[in-house]
């Protein structure tokens, strides 16, 4: 087994059995199986002491209003984000301190409050996830087993989750962030998922095809620019929000598309810019 995934293996299994984890569903699996099983416990562990860390030191409603517009949460909304752990993960991997070109992240991690094992995990799983769109290729409700391909780059990824694996089906797509974490693989809780009978086929290429174009773009600007810091840095269009940290360069022009065709979104923009782009870089290569 993996030495550096320290955690006690006498807690409550997660099944909610109320029966210890080692006589439960962490006896008598695999040794990949028992690994992931543990990282899902060290997941959890952290991210209750970095919510905690966060309440005492910041002012969260603030960060509770950028998840909203990150996330494209309704303004209006009464839900009590604060627990949750797409808000976290929102802190975590994304928020900034006010004032501060710092993100939050780089603040906790000299706290003193997490295990050797703990601040391990945390390094990684910043260094080591990144955002994606993926189809399911297999998923086993006993034994939680699940198979994804990248739609973009088709690595696939396998790996246990037991939350996960009772809500995906094979053929349908998932939204969210896959880590590499101890040399194991998992998903984040916080991923959506779409049916087989949601996904058609001709759109899911048209958005790869869609995606492409705007990465050889960013690619002639930015050499350094690779798929996974570009489809991290489009996640939130995904999600249909905007970045809060981020200043945008066609927020005038949509502004203006606006007024000149008020029957139309900001994906009929989108599409009209892509389109920009993709001539440019025709002619660019003529």
């Amino acid at each position: 087994m993996n030495s550096k995934i320290i955690v006690s293996e006498n807690r409550p299994c997660f099944c909610n059995s109320g029966k210890k984890f080692k006589v439960c569903h962490g006896s008598g699996v695999n040794e990949e199986a028992l690994d992931t099983y543990k990282l899902n416990f060290l997941l959890r562990d952290v991210y209750g002491k970095c919510i905690n860390y966060f309440d005492r030191k910041f002012d969260l409603k603030e960060y509770i209003e950028h998840y909203k517009v990150y996330s494209n949460v309704p303004k209006d909304d009464k839900n009590e984000h604060k627990f949750s752990f797409r808000f976290i993960e929102f802190l975590l991997l994304r928020a900034k301190i006010k004032d501060q070109d710092k993100f939050l992240y780089d603040d906790i991690l000299g706290a003193g409050i997490f295990t050797e094992t703990e601040k391990l995990f945390l390094k990684q799983l910043k260094d080591n996830s990144h955002f994606g769109i993926y189809q399911v290729k297999d998923v086993n409700f006993e034994t939680f087993f699940i198979k994804l391909e990248g739609i973009f780059d088709k690595n696939v990824y396998e790996f246990y989750d037991k939350e996960a694996s009772n809500i995906l089906k094979t053929g349908g797509l998932v939204y969210g962030r896959v880590f590499r974490v101890f040399d194991r693989v998992g998903i984040l809780p916080t991923f959506n998922f779409k049916g087989p009978e949601h996904v058609k086929q001709g759109d899911l290429e048209k958005s790869v095809e869609s995606f492409s174009k705007r990465l050889e773009h960013l690619q002639k600007e930015d050499s350094d620019m690779d798929f996974k810091k570009f489809i991290n840095s489009i996640e939130y269009e995904i999600y249909g929000g905007d970045n809060p940290y981020e200043v945008y360069k066609y927020d005038d022009a949509f502004e203006k598309f606006q007024k000149e065709h008020p029957d139309k979104d900001i994906d009929d923009f989108l599409d009209e810019i892509e389109d920009e782009l993709f001539e440019i870089h025709t002619r660019d290569n003529k």
